[in-house]
């Protein structure tokens, strides 16, 4: 096996330890300043003595502040990705600055796996939470089948049987059938009311208009739907972004403006709902906003329900690959601003 080359002189005399750059460099400033003194006092004129010792003692300053700058240099770049990292730019990465010594390289490469192994965790974590949604839309698709093909056909059979004993009593009633008719109808209204019901559930289980129309125009219906008893006006503008978004992303999409247009409904009384749709290099960006009256957001926080309802949207785009922020002040409204990754278009990053 053959032995590393040396390191050059250079690279050797930066790579001593941050300790002893300093010490060096205080070091250097003290000695330079008192050899300008010294020399100073021996061939300058007394008049010009003190401004001589000041420019040495600036000079040497400065040379201690640029070492002192040059050795501490990785750390500046280790709080930069720190930052990144803390915003969630888990693809930060420190680099191996060639100015850093073997203590700081150790460091930064231990930073650097550190990162790696998060990296690695949280698309673990994606990959399972995929999973995870996907079983539970395939159990609310079954649910929702049951209900449709199960029970709401049992109730409808029921308001058959209902409506052919109604037709075979004859009106008005005979003495004696007055109380069974009202019986019969009190059975189709409650009947009615329960298939209705049923309907609304399945629906919110799983929309037809989801696998139908596809994600963006299924949110639209539904915000059409949700305001049609309210003067609330709903508008759509962008790109057609369906085709872009991996089937994950989709239904993330459709669930987080579906929950932020309810919320928006329940609790801001709006006028207006716009929704835009942005298709930018690797990215899908969406906004859903609202003329509402806002809120404030930390104290969300100390209303268990609203909070986990966000928390739940923030978790939803998290484990898509995406990014939620979402921006209120009383009196001014609520903005939705979702980031998806992109899919679909050849040489776009997924």
């Amino acid at each position: 096996m053959q032995g590393s080359a040396p390191e050059p002189w250079a690279g050797r005399l930066l790579g001593v330890s941050l300790h002893i750059k300093i010490v060096v460099a205080a070091t250097l400033l003290i000695g330079g300043a008192a050899a300008a003194g010294a020399l100073v006092a021996r061939t300058v004129p007394d008049p010009w003595l003190k401004l001589w010792l000041a420019l040495g003692v600036l000079l040497v300053a400065g040379a201690n502040a640029l070492l002192v700058g040059l050795a501490l240099r990785p750390l500046r770049a280790m709080e930069s990705v720190v930052r990144r990292v803390e915003k969630g730019d888990l693809e930060a990465r420190v680099p191996v600055s060639r100015l850093a010594d073997r203590d700081m390289t150790r460091v930064v490469q231990v930073v650097n796996r550190m990162l790696d192994a998060l990296e690695r965790a949280r698309d673990r974590e994606r990959t399972l939470a995929a999973r995870v949604s996907e079983a539970e839309e395939l159990e609310r698709k079954r649910l929702a089948r049951e209900l449709l093909d199960g029970t709401a056909q049992f109730l409808s059979s029921a308001l058959v049987r209902i409506h052919l004993a109604q037709r075979g009593v004859p009106d008005p009633p005979p003495p004696g059938l007055e109380e069974t008719c009202r019986a019969l109808e009190e059975a189709r209204s409650d009947a009615l009311t329960a298939l209705e019901s049923i309907g609304r559930i399945a629906r919110g289980l799983r929309p037809p208009e989801l696998d139908e129309l596809g994600a963006s125009r299924a949110v639209e219906v539904q915000a059409r739907h949700l305001t049609r008893d309210r003067n609330v006006k709903v508008e759509v503008e962008g790109d057609s972004v369906d085709p872009h978004l991996a089937p994950g992303g989709a239904l993330a999409m459709y669930r987080i403006l579906g929950e932020g247009i309810a919320n928006a409904l329940e609790h801001g009384a709006p006028t207006r709902i716009r929704l835009r749709y942005r298709l930018v290099p690797g990215r899908v960006e969406i906004d859903l906003e609202d003329d509402g009256s806002g809120f404030d957001p930390a104290g969300v926080l100390l209303q268990t329900d609203r909070h986990l309802g966000v928390l739940r949207m923030h978790e939803r785009a998290r484990y898509a690959g995406g990014r939620l922020e979402i921006s209120s002040v009383p009196g001014e409204g609520t903005r939705l601003h979702l980031d998806l990754p992109r899919f679909g278009d050849p040489g776009v990053g997924a």
